[in-house]
């Protein structure tokens, strides 16, 4: 206890001897702290916490109503949940899914109209004048873009329509430029997913307040969209199956039906054995022809269930708003950080300097005693 107390009483010397320095810096870092926090590039985010759902009740009660009234016991036992929220972030990523965005109008402060995000960062009128940023960027930024103007450039698409004509219309290319918005966006928008409570946040982070709140609408919207049409694409396709064979089977029925009925009308008055067993043949074939289009009839009702179910809808619990505040840079928090840093970084080097300084003087001294 006493070899710390003087360890401590040692350490307090030190600090008080060289405070001069230690005030000079933590002060440098405390004006660094606000120089950041008066010029770094203010950004905005708007939230909206949403928890997904299907139609899977309603479209399942209305159709075992409407079955019940016929007779047919629909079975919708089968029909699939919904899509596992983990899955909602690779959507996001979808170039399809950030291309769309990228073409969303929006309102920024230097522009009287609607501008697209492409052109927001495409056009330099529309960009903000930073200082913070600027000093960055040629500072340390600058071995980067050095690097990055030596070393060999990637090829890009760089006619779009050109390329598109060569290839399937659901391939979805980017441009160069696109691209490079694209991984702006994946960095602004994102979606945050609380397994445990099935609670989804999607949040965007803008320079603007309004162009926030306008960016997080539109990706919410795009994102119901494009879940909805995930979710309908399988049960979409039985359901064209299922109308295709249930078609086939109505016009087969319709058909043995009239064939029954024409051979009994040709045979009135007939009581042959052989006419007994073709009639007979002709109503078995009647039957299963009946018994198979009731079967797909009612295939086809818990098909269209299914594509009902898949309609997804979106609670929102918290709607979409425009922010009052700012979210970064946080001022009063970013300056305390860089005093502290400052202060800290300070009182290690003066005590590491006068540890070692005093190390280096004892040694010495046991040396000259040796």
């Amino acid at each position: 206890m006493e070899e710390r107390d003087i360890n401590l009483v040692d350490t307090l010397s030190i600090l008080k001897k060289r405070r001069k320095l230690i005030i000079i810096v933590t002060a440098c870092c405390f004006l660094f702290g606000v120089f950041l926090a008066l010029f770094a590039p203010r950004v905005f985010r708007s939230q909206c916490i949403f928890v997904p759902q299907t139609n899977q009740s309603f479209a399942a009660s209305r159709y075992s109503s409407i079955a019940s009234v016929i007779g047919v016991d629909l079975d919708i036992s089968g029909t699939d949940g919904p899509i596992n929220p983990k899955v909602y972030p690779f959507i996001l990523q979808n170039n399809g899914y950030l291309k769309e965005l990228m073409y969303t109008p929006v309102h920024f402060e230097k522009s009287p109209v609607p501008i697209t995000l492409y052109e927001y960062y495409t056009n330099p009128d529309y960009q903000k004048f930073n200082l913070v940023s600027s000093i960055g960027k040629y500072t340390i930024g600058l071995p980067f873009m050095l690097l990055r103007s030596i070393m060999p450039k990637q090829k890009y698409v760089t006619d779009v329509e050109t390329f598109n004509s060569t290839l399937d219309s659901t391939v979805t290319t980017l441009t160069k430029t696109e691209d490079d918005i694209a991984r702006i966006l994946v960095k602004q928008v994102t979606i945050d997913v609380d397994v445990k409570q099935g609670v989804l946040t999607m949040t965007a982070l803008m320079p603007e307040a309004l162009a926030s709140a306008e960016v997080c609408q539109r990706a919410f919207d795009l994102l119901k969209k494009y879940v909805s049409d995930f979710k309908q694409a399988k049960a979409k396709m039985n359901l064209d199956f299922i109308e295709q064979q249930h078609d086939e089977a109505k016009a087969d029925y319709q058909k043995k039906q009239r064939s029954l009925a024409y051979y009994q009308d040709t045979h009135k008055g007939i009581m042959t054995s052989s006419y007994q067993v073709e009639r007979v043949r002709l109503e078995n074939e009647v039957e299963l022809s009946k018994q198979l289009y009731a079967e797909l009839a009612k295939n086809l009702l818990s098909s269209r269930v299914k594509l009902e179910e898949n309609n997804v809808t979106f609670t929102e619990l918290s709607p979409v708003s425009v922010p009052m505040r700012k979210f970064k840079p946080r001022g009063t928090l970013l300056t305390l950080i860089w005093t502290f840093l400052g202060f800290a970084s300070s009182c290690c080097y003066v005590w590491i300097k006068e540890s070692r300084k005093r190390r280096e003087v004892t040694e010495e001294s046991s040396v000259s005693e040796d």
